[in-house]
């Protein structure tokens, strides 16, 4: 022990200062862990529900999009940390959609409505479909699970105001709108390339012009005249909109597709100077966050929904205030009055309810 020597302040100070900051990360960490596990507890009550054999289990469809300023791996990692493990607690099915550029979402989400409003018209194909082959005597079919009605769970504000405007679009435009890949493609087809302008040729010598025939002069007329006629054709302009083989707009009876239920996740993403002590606290303090997200995706494990209101409309707008969207760069959310009875939510977690407790948190409180 005679070599032992007290370590200087500046050294001791360092080690304190480290030690304490991976101190209160590890704690953390661990209290975010028991408050996952609770609400892991409480989905566990849906996988262990009893499944018929040839039912399947309950499916939502994810909606990813970049947020504001950032792109698309933040909002899979907030997924896969805060969303996911209540899901997989519950035994939910999720299929995953992302979208790299804005617009996708809404564009996507429009098509599907917009397909199975077609389908809902009754036509000769389907009559058809009464004759076929009736399956096996004995045999019971496996339900399949239709991903176009399963629920709809948008992450984060844009990605919702995408959803709410895919469908109001969806579900009161006409039915006889091409894709636009179609319409751009048949447009490049039909434009026909301007002829070439004759190249002038330079002027002959007397004497030559002398020696040629008449007949020869009435040939050199007649190309010219041809060449004239080419050039003074009209050149073709934008080709005129196909008309669409089904008049869909005319057979449409006005009956809408069941619109499936619509889960919203909040998604603050923090970037910039401004929100970087925000993210030095959050880093050291993520509990509340993991508590938050948690039970927002309890609500959508657990099935609990209710009709939609008006000031459903504002939801996550808190979102937009922490990226500062500027007014001009907000896509407006713009929704059918008459889409408003279709409509279902689920439901929201009571700000006001008590918050949960860690086994730490509560031995420290008896």
């Amino acid at each position: 022990m005679a070599g032992f020597k007290i370590p200087s302040p500046k050294l001791t100070a360092f080690v304190a200062v480290v030690g304490g900051l991976l101190g209160l990360k590890k704690y953390d960490r661990y209290q975010s862990d028991q408050v996952r596990a609770q609400l892991q507890a409480q989905a566990k009550v849906m996988a262990d529900e009893p499944l018929d054999p040839f039912d399947m289990p309950s499916k939502v469809v994810v909606y990813l999009s970049p947020p504001p300023g950032d792109g698309i791996h933040k909002s899979r990692i907030f997924f896969r940390d805060y969303v996911k493990p209540i899901f997989d607690a519950a035994a939910l099915d999720y299929d995953v959609v992302e979208s790299k550029e804005p617009g996708e979402i809404h564009h996507t989400i429009c098509e599907e409505i917009q397909r199975r409003r077609r389908q809902l018209i009754p036509s000769a194909e389907e009559d058809n479909k009464d004759g076929a082959t009736p399956p096996a005597v004995g045999l019971s079919p496996v339900r399949s699970v239709d991903v176009t009605t399963c629920p709809k769970i948008a992450v984060g504000r844009n990605t919702l105001v995408e959803l709410y405007n895919g469908l109001s679009e969806g579900c009161y435009s006409s039915l006889n709108t091409l894709p636009e890949k179609e319409s751009t493609a048949t447009s490049e087809d039909a434009k026909v390339s301007p002829p070439e302008a004759p190249v002038a040729s330079p002027p002959a010598s007397t004497d030559v012009q002398n020696s040629i025939s008449p007949a020869a002069t009435e040939n050199d007329s007649s190309i010219a005249d041809e060449k004239e006629n080419v050039l003074t054709d009209p050149v073709p302009s934008e080709p005129p909109a196909p008309t669409p083989i089904v008049d869909y707009d005319a057979l449409d009876t006005g009956d809408l597709p069941a619109i499936p239920p619509i889960g919203f996740v909040n998604f603050q993403n923090r970037i910039g100077w401004t929100n970087f002590p925000r993210r030095i606290l959050g880093f050291f303090h993520d509990t509340p966050l993991v508590e938050e997200i948690g039970k927002q995706a309890l609500k959508i494990a657990l099935e609990q929904r209710r009709p939609f209101t008006q000031a459903d409309l504002s939801m996550g707008i808190e979102d937009d205030q922490v990226h500062q969207v500027e007014e001009a760069d907000k896509v407006p959310l713009v929704v059918d009055t008459r889409l408003y009875k279709q409509l279902v939510v689920y439901q929201r977690p009571n700000p006001e309810s008590t918050p949960l407790k860690s086994d730490v948190s509560s031995d420290l409180s008896k």
